[in-house]
């Protein structure tokens, strides 16, 4: 009995040794040599890994954690009190938790103070949500708006009332927005900047709309992050933001409201996405430093004054969508120097491309009806221009002051040319009207010398015309 305990206790003692060797995490090599017996040897595996570091920047311990080469780590949550959280940064850029680790890193936390008890709000209509009317901190140069109060989300930053209630409102008077203050005392009207010390601005993505005077004349805001949840940007949103040098519009927003970046003097570009259908009146008025824009094929329609004053803009194409372009939508773009407008556009508002003085030709569609009073008035380097024969009327002014135009082409669909239509177009030697037009405004000619010639292919002059200039007047003109 004793004998087969002793070799029970051996035989287990085997299986146990085997075991171990197993749990040792060796890789064995087999040799498979047909003149030899079958052998093997053993090689020890490691696998390299590298350290991630978690600084919190709040004074306590750095968290490790070892990763194996080309695997990527998780991120650290962690909160600290009256703070926000901003995420985890290495080399001043937001870390990319998808990134394989093949080094050892430090990731630094980036904090900024919570700002929800510094500020005002009032319910929404729903009931459900608050909107943030109005910032009372101070010394903070980055702010991130608050995306809870009262245990309901925050989805508006906008001031809390009508810009009509303001206007309409008795002098002296002094208007809140959430960063600056509107004041009329009677003698004029002043915005003044609360916050001067205010740089950069983020929205967090519970907030659905930038409405009236959300960040109007943050004249020292260089930097705002607009999430994928905002739909709307409305009034004078980020009006006189003259620090501004861009913006990154997200696809979510479908209308840019009327003076939403008006004054944007340091605004260099900006992409519209193509949510967008509409953009406002003044929307982007005397961004002087603004060189290009793209409008997307989703607007179809550009307001009045949108562009006015954009100085620096180049050249511009405007989508087969759009089927209007408002007053002075382009008045005073010197540095516009072409541009092409689709057929699907059917008018050319007041004033719409008024004094763009570096303008050196443009094609009218032949789906436009009318070209409205002051079109292309004061574009002194326009040298030649194509009117379709969609055309009926020419307002007053519409080429006034086109010094360098020599020629033009009046079709027979045209039957009226307003009062100074034409004045002062100097380099044009000759204009053949066609006997379809039956007025012609005083002063459609004013400004031409003797030098000129007026031919008409009707016999009599349009009844009422009463011309006193200086050109020459040639009735029943054929065409050759």
């Amino acid at each position: 009995m004793k004998k087969y305990l002793k070799l029970l206790t051996l035989g287990l003692i085997t299986i146990i040794s085997s075991l171990l060797l197993v749990a040792c995490d060796t890789r064995q090599i087999f040799s498979n040599d047909e003149t030899a017996e079958e052998t093997y040897t053993e090689e020890t595996y490691t696998e390299e890994t590298y350290v991630v570091t978690f600084d919190s920047n709040d004074g306590r311990a750095p968290i490790t954690r070892e990763i194996i080469q080309g695997n990527t780590t998780t991120k650290l949550l962690i909160t600290r009190d009256g703070y926000t959280f901003q995420g985890w940064y290495l080399d001043g850029k937001l870390f990319d938790f998808d990134t394989p680790i093949t080094t050892d890193i430090t990731l630094q936390a980036k904090w900024v103070v919570d700002i929800t008890e510094m500020c005002e709000y009032r319910l929404a209509t729903d009931g459900k949500s608050y909107e943030m009317i109005r910032y009372n901190g101070t010394g903070l140069a980055e702010i991130v708006l608050p995306s809870e109060y009262n245990g309901l989300p925050v989805t508006a930053i906008t001031a809390p009332y009508t810009m009509d209630e303001i206007m309409n409102t008795t002098a002296p008077y002094v208007a809140y927005f959430p960063f600056v203050n509107f004041e009329d005392n009677g003698q004029g009207q002043n915005v003044e900047n609360q916050h001067p010390e205010i740089t950069s601005i983020m929205i967090p993505d519970s907030y659905t709309s930038i409405g009236l005077g959300a960040f109007a004349s943050c004249d020292t805001l260089n930097s705002i992050t607009i999430p994928d949840s905002v739909t709307s940007i409305g009034y004078i949103a980020f009006g006189g933001c003259t620090n501004l040098t861009s913006i990154v519009i997200p696809d979510s927003v479908n209308s840019i409201g009327d003076v939403a970046f008006a004054y944007c003097e340091s605004l260099t570009s900006i992409t519209i996405p193509d949510s967008v259908n509409i953009i406002g009146y003044d929307a982007f008025a005397r961004c002087e430093s603004l060189t290009t824009i793209i409008i997307p094929g989703s607007v179809t329609s550009i307001g009045s004054h949108a562009f006015s004053g954009c100085t620096s803009l180049t050249s511009i194409i405007i989508p087969d969508s759009v089927t209007s372009i408002g007053v002075s939508a382009f008045s005073g773009c010197t540095s516009l120097t072409s541009i092409v407008i689709p057929d699907s556009v059917t008018s050319i508002g007041h004033r719409a491309f008024d004094n763009c003085t570096s303008l050196t030709s443009i094609m009218i569609p032949d789906s436009v009806t009318s070209i409205d009073s002051y079109a292309f008035s004061g574009c002194t380097s326009l040298t030649s221009i194509v009117i379709p024969d969609s055309v009926t009327s020419i307002g007053h002014c519409a080429f006034n002051n086109c010094t360098s135009l020599t020629s033009i082409m009046i079709p027979d669909s045209v039957t009226s040319i307003d009062h100074s239509a034409f004045d002062n177009c100097t380099s044009l030697t000759s204009i053949v009207i066609p006997d379809s037009v039956i007025n012609i405004g005083n002063g459609a000619f004013d400004g031409w010398t003797s030098e000129q010639t007026i031919y008409f292919e009707a016999e009599t002059k349009p009844e009422g015309w009463d011309y006193s200039g200086d050109a020459q007047v040639v009735l029943g003109y054929k065409k050759i």
